[in-house]
């Protein structure tokens, strides 16, 4: 099991990464992870990045892809390859003018 370690609001990105990942390599009581260890980091990591951005887009794909730097078919691409839902909402001010 891994242990979590309480992360500090001003710690690094990479700083929590690396504490994350060391403590992921210390689970393993001496061995190696399992083979592929690459693809699932970069999962964990995607699939959070994507619907966070999303949610900050209110589900629009397009802002989206520009806010995380990738084209809109290949972020349409990962969102149906990591199942993530999509939810379209309108921001703030849409309500407040709709009201």
């Amino acid at each position: 099991m891994v242990t979590v370690t309480p992360i500090t609001r001003n710690m690094s990105l990479s700083d929590s990464v690396m504490m994350h990942l060391r403590d992921y390599f210390s689970a393993h009581q001496g061995t190696l992870p399992p083979a592929g260890v690459y693809d699932r980091i970069l999962a964990e990591v995607e699939r959070p990045l994507i619907e966070i951005c999303l949610d900050a887009c209110h589900g629009n794909q397009i802002k989206a892809a520009e806010l995380l730097g990738i084209n809109r078919n290949t972020l349409r691409k990962k969102i149906r390859l990591l199942g993530i839902a999509v939810k379209r909402t309108r921001s703030d001010t849409s309500l407040q003018q709709a009201a």
